[in-house]
């Protein structure tokens, strides 16, 4: 995984540009990283969202989207077109 753009806890902001994390650049990484396999993304995101969590992050529908909501969207950016 990227070492860049990695969550400052408690807070889960990028400690590299300082947007809520995932940010965008981290998003992009681990698209790239994993070659857009849902599945793992779903499961790595979903265990930094547990830890967000337990750091004292409201669950709720704006963390759900803000972790997986990206995942959905990069998939449909990434697969080919049909005619």
């Amino acid at each position: 995984m990227d070492l860049c753009h990695r969550p400052s806890r408690p807070g889960w902001q990028c400690q590299d540009c300082d947007l809520p994390w995932p940010c965008e650049a981290q998003r992009r990484s681990l698209h790239a990283e994993t070659g857009g396999n849902r599945l793992y993304l779903s499961i790595y995101v979903g265990l930094h969202l547990a830890d967000a969590i337990a750091d004292g992050l409201a669950a709720g529908d704006d963390l759900h989207d803000r972790f997986f909501g990206w995942i959905t969207d990069s998939a449909r950016r990434s697969a080919p077109a049909t005619t």
